[in-house]
């Protein structure tokens, strides 16, 4: 069950039990604010989920329409993107349609996280390296490499990257 913070009053937060998109656990939700719409990546074959009434119901989308393990959203600027293990997807129509921006399974090697800076790079992180791209998608540099397996990334408010590892 999802929980969605309804209204705020006099410090304190209320909480509104959800439905979720199916049973299981959700390992990714972002919302669109422009269209008001829900993505989720739910299930234990992390299917996409989408929501355009709060959660309420859910409805199963499929861009690639013969993948449907995806790994990570990211919404900025009115375009969302969405990762698998192979490739990166976009849709600027609030998910109606998908186009495939990248497919390079060598180069990424399982792209699990995907953020877009404020200077409009796009960063993608395989489970070894950070992966940029300065021309939305079209090409990618590889900027760090390791050894380490990495899983998750966090980006401050001031575009600074934080790599998390399974490692010490």
């Amino acid at each position: 069950i999802l929980g969605v913070s309804s209204a705020q009053t006099a410090n304190q937060v209320v909480w509104e039990p959800k439905n979720g998109p199916v049973g299981g656990y959700i390992h990714e939700i972002e919302n669109d604010d422009a269209s008001g719409r829900t993505f989720a990546i739910a299930g234990e074959l992390r299917s996409l989920y989408v929501s355009s009434d709060d959660a309420n119901s859910w409805t199963r989308y499929d861009p690639s329409n013969n993948f449907t393990y995806f790994n990570d959203i990211e919404i900025a600027n009115g375009t969302i993107y969405l990762t698998t293990s192979y490739d990166v997807w976009t849709s600027t129509n609030s998910g109606e349609s998908w186009s495939k921006i990248s497919s390079d399974q060598t180069q990424f090697h399982n792209a699990n996280r995907i953020k877009r800076l404020s200077s409009g790079r796009l960063v993608v992180l395989g489970n070894t390296a950070v992966h940029f791209s300065v021309n939305n998608g079209t090409s990618w540099t590889t900027g760090w490499t390791s050894s380490m397996m990495t899983k998750y990334f966090v980006k401050s408010s001031s575009d600074l990257l934080f790599v998390i590892s399974d490692q010490k």
